[in-house]
C-alpha cells in the first residue's frame, strides 16, 4: 500500500509540472505595437496565454530580451537609406526614425544570434532584408511604375502569385492569393539566405523565407495578415507561436 501512495505522489509531482509548462506563457517583442492595437487583437486570438511586450518604448532593451521567446517587426515608417548604403535615397523616403532603426536592427541580430522566431511585416520584411544585408526599392511608383497600385489613400487590395511552397505562409495547393497592401517601398537587392516565396505582377516581392538549416524561422510578409481575416492570417500567426512553442 505504502509503495501505490509513492507512484501515487510521484505521477501527481510529473503531471504537476507538466502542466506548469503547458501554462507558461510566452513572450513576444514587437518593435511597435501602440501605434495599432490590430496586432495585439491579431495575435492575442485564441494565444490568450501571451506576453506581448513593445520594444520601442523600452528603457532597458537587454533585459526585455532576455524574457523574449519570438520577435515581431511591425509595420511602420521608411527605414533610413544610409543603412543600405543609398543616403540619395532620402528625396523620395518620409520621415526617418532612427531610434526605431536602431531598435529593430538590436531585435533582428538578437533573433538570429539565438535562433529565435522571428517574424516581419510589412517595414518588417523591409528591415529583415536590409539586415540580413540587401537593399531597397525606396519608391516603388518612381522606380517600378504603376501598373500595379500598392498603396493608395483607401483600401488596398492585389493579388499575388506563390512560386514557392511555403505553408507556414500560403496554402499549398493555391497558386494565387488577394492580399491588403499599404506601402511605396520594398526589396530590391535580396539579401543572402532569403527566398522570394510571392511576388505581384510588376515584381514586387510580397513573402519571403529565410533559409531553415541556418536559421529555425525567419519569415517576412510585405502585407498586414494583422488586418486580414483570412486562411493566409491564419497560417502566419498559427505558424510564428508554433515556432515560439517549439523553441
Amino acid at each position: 500500500m505504502f509503495h501505490k501512495y509513492i507512484y501515487l505522489l510521484i505521477f501527481v509531482f510529473l503531471y504537476s509540472c507538466t502542466t506548469v509548462r503547458n501554462v507558461e506563457k510566452k513572450t513576444v517583442v514587437l518593435s511597435v505595437y501602440n501605434s495599432s492595437k490590430s496586432y495585439q487583437k491579431w495575435m492575442k486570438k485564441k494565444n490568450r496565454k501571451i506576453n506581448l511586450v513593445e520594444a520601442i518604448s523600452c528603457d532597458n532593451l537587454d533585459s526585455l530580451l532576455q524574457i523574449a521567446d519570438g520577435i515581431l517587426l511591425t509595420g511602420g515608417e521608411d527605414i533610413n537609406p544610409e543603412i543600405y548604403g543609398h543616403p540619395d535615397y532620402q528625396k523620395v523616403c518620409g520621415t526617418i526614425n532612427h531610434k526605431r532603426d536602431s531598435v529593430e536592427q538590436v531585435l533582428f541580430h538578437y533573433a538570429y544570434e539565438k535562433k529565435m522566431p522571428l517574424l516581419g511585416i510589412c517595414r518588417g520584411m523591409q528591415m529583415t532584408n536590409v539586415a540580413l544585408g540587401g537593399t531597397l526599392t525606396p519608391d516603388i511608383p518612381s522606380y517600378i511604375g504603376t501598373s500595379v497600385i500598392h498603396r493608395s489613400p483607401g483600401k488596398t487590395i492585389h493579388e499575388v502569385t506563390i512560386n514557392k511552397k511555403a505553408p507556414q505562409i500560403f496554402n499549398p495547393e493555391l497558386n494565387k492569393v488577394e492580399v491588403n497592401s499599404n506601402h511605396h517601398q520594398c526589396i530590391d537587392r535580396l539579401a543572402e539566405g532569403l527566398t522570394i516565396i510571392a511576388k505581384t505582377s510588376d515584381g514586387v516581392a510580397e513573402a519571403v523565407v529565410y533559409n531553415s538549416y541556418l536559421h529555425p524561422y525567419i519569415v517576412a510578409v510585405q502585407f498586414h495578415p494583422e488586418r486580414m481575416k483570412s486562411e493566409c492570417s491564419k497560417r502566419i500567426r498559427n505558424g510564428f507561436m508554433k515556432a515560439i512553442n517549439n523553441k
